[in-house]
């Protein structure tokens, strides 16, 4: 400890007798002879002093304890980690602003943060190993300066330059490592002009705020109405008194600070119109007297104010006002609501439990003043029952149903929340479009389960257009980011689309365009031969090449998930790209190569070796190089294999599989040895052990109808694919009962409190989903589509649950709680084309506990020949009642089918005729069809106008296929009209349901 207060003093020595750097001081120094790192910098995991440098290992900031003005300069000697690929040697300033040489893997330059963003994707060098870099970052007024062995390298203006407390940390960061010295940090001698506004305290207005009562004792003489709207809002009537106060014309200083008091009040639950309407009104007062210190420090408050809600994670702007303390500010208390909001999000990220605890804390003191508030009752610890009308008595039905339908409907009436009260015009629902995609996870399958779900799927569909709109560049992110995020805002939205609007063109061909970008941009054969993708890191801007860009994954299955649903629906350009990438990992899984046995898919695939082994020679199971650790995502892999045999049929798929769990299920059970190489047999037994995993077997069971993997199932089975291994009713019945009492209270934790919209999902939804449709996985990434059945239903008023599923048998127990018969259509999506016999009954007590028998009221056939088209049942009221659909007779089909769409976008009328844009979504070109209009006239519809198409080709190389038709008809005609696509059936298609639309 003596040598480090020695070294300390010639330290502190060197600074005092500094000479200034013109405008610049220097006030601090660290040259790092020494063993610990001290206390002018905050203590750290993964920093530390090594060998007279402060090394800082992986990602991690090492952060100077004390605070600087907004003015700051800060120079140091770095050299990146030479056991790890180069990647940030860079600063963060004012907590805020990071500034960057050796970005994203070291091929960008960048200053990024609060509100600023300026890359340079041609830097002038890269980092290199073994040298060593002079970094200065500067932050003087609105800019900031980022320079590299005296060379500037990028600078930005800042459009609100951020400083004071809360905004005047110092930090060194890195991504993946590095060696630091020689740092100095300097002040300005004198501020620099375009710097920060600052607001140290609210100016008094004449109004005093205590125990939720307001009272004015200014100089001036209040108006009627201002005078109303306080009272108005000591009565706790906080809309009338909102109403009051905004109507006030022109708006006085008083007028302005009571409204404010109102929407800030934390039992007024504002709109972020209405709180832009107080930032207004304040500027609009303020520039009526430009000398009135006082009107323009409250304007700057009341803009900060407006400048935080429920769609923004705005710190700046409550931590401004917070630190202004409480007096005469009226936006304190709900600035320290969002404050605690944001920093309880953000420790739930985290998994910061004390983070957590610290804002459940401001809560509780928030509840002292607010005991009435919902949200802040449920923050800390209360249960608030909500819809008490959605539980059913035990007299409306058997105990599976009621839950089941509470449980749906519970989640519909969250979801319709979202999408009537959230939804912004553009689709978003305030978490940023990479948070919002994430919740479709959870929420596609609870909006696919019945037509009924109409107002969910909509707001779903408003979601993905916006994405669509805002986000993707040729169906893509653009950012060159890694494959877990870059594909998340195209893969999580619109592939689902094709089953949530199946047989709309319009989600098709965008799923055409974004695989076509997959496959020609982020894809290429290999030196082996293969198809793989050719690094981890990519976007429609770039693809990054590179050591610490990473290659081929099993994170790289999420990315396929166009192929994947393209495939699915009947496109062979979808089916065949996802085949060949499987053949790929296929190859590579079921080889052995050197230690890895075969069934053991690698962690990475290099370009453009397809070589498992790092280009640098470092071991295959490196966890620096394979960009996901190892072993990597190896049950993705296996996901993919059973995805692809149900796309192909090919049991070639199923080998890599059951060769995996033919090692996985050898015992006694390897618990590895970590004194061993992680390639050690021993180990790699070890890991083999948990890809035996259910979300792979469950799919390989519904496929294969084989039962020989029944025991891994159940070893981590969902409680979906539990009831499909045993058929326990009774046990199935407990999980609906669990997810209805988990969704009855706390409406706001569900809804209003959310704030990232990544943490929104839907309890039981898997559960609810797999009831009603069959289905044993989700819609994630590269799992494999199992529903079975959907439904058109008027209304959520039923429940249903698959007894059981092939493709050649489908059987349904429903229950209708209206109380007049239900007419449901059954949507089959799994049964092969055919003949079926319909049996329908209820359900009744047989004479052993095990069975039940049916009062089967005869039998009928239908015919089944397009997937997803519904077979109409009439349900009767509160009855068990079971459809049964066994296949009698298969129709041969071909295994490609054309498929013609139109929709009502489709349709325009221009100089007096009607022209339509025809598609063919299929997977073969399709043959001569009529275009036809009709228009209604009582229950009969009457031709309008007729042409012939000479047909359409097929879908190639993912580009659409489609062409305009025009018929002659007057527009004087064409009230309650539709235009009908072959409407004598002369093509046989994938769909039918798409061949009719309607004007709009």
């Amino acid at each position: 400890m003596r040598k480090w207060l020695c070294g300390w003093v010639l330290v502190f020595a060197a600074i005092a007798n500094a000479a200034d750097d013109g405008q610049w001081k220097l006030v601090f120094e660290d040259r790092f002879q020494r063993a610990e790192l001290g206390p002018d910098w905050v203590e750290a995991k993964n920093v530390s002093i090594v060998n007279g440098r402060l090394f800082l290992k992986g990602r991690v900031d090492a952060t100077l304890s004390r605070g600087y003005p907004a003015d700051v300069k800060v120079e140091f000697v770095a050299e990146a980690d030479p056991e790890q690929p180069p990647c940030d040697l860079a600063v963060t300033l004012a907590n805020s602003f990071l500034l960057a040489f050796g970005g994203g893997n070291n091929t960008f330059n960048q200053i990024t943060g609060a509100g600023v963003t300026v890359r340079d994707n041609n830097p002038p060098f890269p980092i290199e190993h073994g040298k060593k870099y002079k970094i200065v970052a500067v932050k003087e007024g609105p800019m900031l300066l980022l320079y590299c062995n005296d060379q500037k390298l990028l600078e930005a203006k800042l459009a609100d330059p951020l400083g004071g407390p809360e905004f005047d940390k110092v930090s060194l960061t890195t991504w993946n490592g590095m060696y630091v010295d020689d740092v100095k940090v300097f002040e300005r001698t004198t501020p620099a002009p375009g710097g920060p506004v600052l607001l140290p305290a609210m100016p008094a207005l004449g109004f005093t705020w205590k125990d939720r009562q307001l009272s004015y004792g200014g100089p001036a003489k209040l108006g009627p109405n201002v005078a109303e709207g306080i009272r108005l809002y000591k009565d706790r009537k906080y809309k009338e008194a909102f109403d009051a106060l905004a109507a006030v014309s022109p708006p006085t200083m008083e007028s302005v600070a009571a409204l404010a008091y109102v929407v800030a009040d934390l039992a007024f639950l504002e709109k972020p119109a209405q709180q832009a309407e107080v930032a207004t009104l304040a500027a609009e007062v303020a520039a009526k007297a430009p000398e009135d210190t006082k009107a323009k420090d409250f304007a700057l408050a009341a803009k900060w104010f407006a400048d935080f809600n429920m769609y923004k994670r705005d710190h700046r702007a409550t931590r401004r006002l917070i630190g202004c303390g409480p007096q005469n500010n009226p936006f304190f208390y709900k600035a320290r609501l969002f404050e605690n909001r944001f920093n309880y999000a953000h420790a739930i990220e985290g998994a910061h439990r004390e983070g957590m605890q610290a804002a459940i804390n401001e809560f509780t003191e928030l509840k002292k003043i607010w005991p009435e508030h919902q949200a802040l009752r449920e923050w800390t610890g209360e249960k608030i029952p909500w819809g008490q009308e959605l539980i059913r008595p035990e007299s409306d039905g058997p105990a599976w149903a009621r839950h089941l339908q509470e449980s749906l409907a519970r989640q519909q009436a969250v979801l319709r929340w979202w999408f009537s009260e959230r939804q912004l015009p553009d689709g978003q629902l305030g978490g940023g479009w990479g948070d919002d995609v994430e919740i479709l996870r959870g929420w596609v399958p609870i909006a696919c389960i019945t037509t009924a779900a109409e107002p969910v799927i909509a707001g779903i569909e408003r979601l993905a257009a916006g994405v669509w709109d805002k986000v993707l560049k040729d169906g893509y992110d653009a950012f060159p980011g890694d494959v877990e995020h870059s594909a998340e805002p195209s893969c999580d939205s619109i592939p689902t689309m094709i089953v949530l609007r199946y047989g709309d063109p319009l989600w098709v061909e965008r799923n055409l365009r974004s695989a076509k970008t997959v496959r020609e941009k982020f894809m290429a054969v290999n030196e082996r031969g293969f198809l793989q993708f050719m690094s981890r890191d990519f976007g429609t801007d770039a693809v990054k090449r590179g050591l610490g860009n990473g290659g081929d994954s099993g994170y790289h299955a999420r990315a396929t998930k166009h192929f994947i649903y393209l495939g699915w629906y009947g496109i062979p350009d979808g089916r065949d790209a996802f085949l060949q990438w499987c053949d790929t990992w296929r190859d590579a899984t079921m080889r052995k190569i050197g230690p890895k046995p075969a069934g053991f898919p690698p962690s990475t695939l290099w370009f453009p070796s397809g070589d498992m082994t790092p280009p640098d020679g470092k071991p295959w199971y490196d966890e620096q190089r394979n960009s996901y650790g190892f072993p990597g995502l190896p049950v993705m892999i296996h996901e993919s294999f059973i995805t692809a045999y149900l796309l192909s049929g090919d049991r070639k798929y199923l080998d890599p599989v059951q060769t995996m769990m033919d090692l996985a299920t050898v015992g006694p059970l390897h618990k590895g040895d970590p004194t061993l190489p992680p390639d050690h047999p021993e180990n790699l037994m070890a890991q083999l052990a948990h890809m035996a995993s259910n979300d792979v077997l469950s799919p390989y069971r519904l496929l294969t109808g084989e039962r020989v993997y029944d025991e891994y199932i159940l070893r981590f089975a969902t409680p979906t694919q539990r009831y499909m291994v045993g058929y326990d009713l009774a046990d199935y019945s407990k999980t609906f009962e669990r997810t209805a009492n988990s969704l009855r209270n706390n409406w706001t934790q569900l809804t209003s409190e959310i704030l990232q919209t990544d943490r929104a999902g839907l309890t039981g939804s898997a559960e609810v989903f797999g009831a009603y449709t069959g289905a044993v996985c989700s819609f994630r990434d590269s799992k494999t589509p199992t529903i079975s059945v959907t439904y058109d239903t008027p209304d959520l008023n039923f429940a249903s649950v698959v007894t059981e599923t092939t493709t050649q048998r489908l059987r349904v127990m429903l229950y209708n709680f209206n109380d007049k018969p239900m007419r449901v259509g059954l949507k089959p999506w799994r049964l092969v084309p055919g003949v079926y016999v319909l049996n329908a009954g209820q359900a009744v007590p047989g004479e052993y506990d095990v069975q039940k028998r049916y009062t089967w009221t005869g039998s009928t056939k239908v015919e089944h020949l397009h997937r997803g088209t519904p077979i109409w049942v009439e349900v009767p009221s509160h009855k068990e009642w079971v459809i049964d659909l066994r296949l009698r007779k298969a129709i041969e089909r071909p295994a490609a089918l054309p498929d013609l769409a139109v929709a009502s976008r489709d349709i325009q009328v221009k100089d007096g005729k009607v022209v339509v844009r025809v598609h063919n979504i299929g997977g073969v070109a399709a043959g001569t069809f009529d275009v036809v209009a009709e228009a209604k006239n009582g229950k009969e519809w009457t031709e309008l106008a007729r042409t012939k198409v000479d047909g359409l080709p097929a879908i190639k190389a993912f580009e659409p296929s489609a062409r305009e038709v025009v018929l002659n008809v007057a527009s004087t005609k064409l009230t309650a009209a539709r235009i009908r696509l072959d409407p004598n059936n002369k093509v046989d298609e994938l769909c039918k349901l798409n061949n009719t639309a309607t004007l709009k």
